[in-house]
């Protein structure tokens, strides 16, 4: 029994004797325009009695680079943990990206939540038709929701039998016509798939932002 309670003693407090304390676990970034790299910094102190070592720090993914400024931690002294993420296969959906740092008596998960802002809206972003109806043109919207005068610089579509027509509405507003062409019944025995790409002058990481619809006779 002695020994039991001596074990429990030694496993607590040694995890109280080297601990690092992170002033957050969670940080949510808004990406920025013309961004190509985003860096967060998170503080740290090691609030135990003995140093501690940092073993290892693991990222989910290449395009994510974690690092301390150093590896040993004094008791009461402070560090910083850098984590820089790369933007250059960025979509225009919200990437939520996990950072792990190992030490000699803990495991710390950190979490990072970059926020992609809406700068347009597509409604909708996916057009059907069924094949035993007419094949008539169909239209999505599309809305520049900031006060920035950002454009639609190029429409096209990855399937030959997707004819695209882009018309300006108003300043921020445009009407795509998407038309399935040349197609025959005796071609859609299988669903035809089109991605409808539209190139902005939004930029991010220099490069424009691209918009998908995708477009499918079923």
């Amino acid at each position: 029994m002695n020994k039991i309670f001596y074990l429990l003693f030694f496993l607590i407090t040694s995890s109280l004797n080297a601990e690092l304390l992170f002033d957050t676990v969670y940080i949510k970034r808004r990406i920025i325009e013309n961004e190509s790299d985003v860096v967060s910094t998170i503080s740290f102190t090691n609030t135990g009695t003995k140093p501690v070592n940092v073993k290892k720090i693991n990222t989910p993914c290449g395009c994510t680079i974690a690092n301390t400024d150093k590896k040993t931690y004094l008791p009461q002294e402070s560090g910083a943990l850098s984590v820089v993420f790369s933007l250059e296969s960025l979509g225009t959906k919200n990437i939520v990206r996990f950072v792990e740092v190992i030490t000699d008596d803990n495991t710390e998960l950190l979490t990072f939540e970059y926020i992609v802002p809406t700068i347009f809206q597509i409604m909708p972003n996916k057009i059907t038709w069924a094949k035993t109806t007419n094949l008539e043109s169909k239209i999505a919207l599309i809305k520049n929701s900031t006060d920035k005068e950002y454009q639609i610089i190029n429409v096209e579509s990855t399937n030959k039998f997707f004819n695209v027509e882009i018309k300006k509405l108003d300043p921020k507003t445009w009407k795509l016509i998407i038309s399935p062409e040349n197609v025959v019944n005796e071609q859609i025995a299988q669903p035809i798939e089109s991605t409808i790409k539209i190139t902005t002058n939004y930029k991010i990481n220099n490069k424009p932002l691209i918009l998908y619809i995708s477009a499918e006779i079923l």
